[in-house]
């Protein structure tokens, strides 16, 4: 037995320095000062909010598209939030905006107003007995009267004593039928519709008598009045 020490002792000493050393290194390697815990050394899904210092994580340490509607408490969201230019239609529900959202004196055009929607009827109907609107420029059925060319969304009368009609004289020259309704003023205008011969021309109307009005539209040239066929209003008083 002595002999067995005396033979391998080197080998003994050997395997303890080297155990030592690399124990040694195993805890300086995992724990070798401040500073050195990379991701590597953490298990996955271990570090929890409770583990996170509060305004710590920022933009960048997000991942793009990681943060939907449902982590973000409601309310919290302003205008700050937002990039200029960034929200379109689909962003606003149907419905939602009303006058007071929109800025006064903005300009608002076709492209922001739907002219399918819009109507003038006899909800806003005041001092004026009736008013119409007359599509000059469709197609009439040669000089008969016709109810045609007559949107029903832009027009108040009382239908109930007969229906509002008009007819096609000639270029220019056109005769609305208001039932029920005479010895009113009656005053009109040219719808215009800028750069063409309609937003230069003028209207003039005069009662003719049983309920009729007839309607002269010109635009005035250098060789004379030129008669249009343009879309016009009339308003009664």
């Amino acid at each position: 037995m002595r002999n067995f020490f005396r033979t391998h002792w080197a080998h003994i000493a050997g395997w303890v320095v080297v155990v030592t050393l690399v124990t040694g290194l195993g805890i300086a390697d995992a724990l070798p000062g401040t500073n050195t815990v990379d991701s590597g050394d953490i298990i996955n899904g271990q570090v929890t909010s409770a583990d996170i210092r509060n305004f710590t994580v920022k933009a960048r340490d997000l991942r793009g598209g990681s943060v939907t509607g449902g982590k973000i408490r409601d309310g919290t969201v302003a205008s700050v939030d937002v990039a200029d230019g960034s929200l379109g239609g689909r962003d606003v529900a149907n419905g939602s905006l009303t006058g007071a959202d929109i800025a006064n004196n903005s300009s608002l055009g076709a492209a922001e107003i739907n002219e399918a929607g819009l109507a003038f009827g006899c909800s806003q109907k005041g001092l004026a007995n009736a008013w119409i609107y007359v599509d000059g420029n469709a197609g009439f059925p040669g000089s008969n009267w016709t109810t045609n060319n007559i949107p029903a969304r832009f027009n108040c009368h009382d239908d109930s004593v007969g229906a509002t009609q008009v007819r096609k004289i000639s270029a220019g020259v056109f005769e609305v039928y208001f039932a029920g309704l005479q010895g009113y003023i009656m005053t009109g205008t040219v719808d215009y519709d800028g750069g063409t011969a309609c937003s230069r021309s003028n209207l003039t109307v005069d009662y003719r008598g049983s309920n009729t009005w007839r309607v002269e539209i010109s635009e005035p040239t250098g060789s004379g009045p030129v008669m249009r066929n343009c879309e016009f209003s009339l308003v009664q008083f």
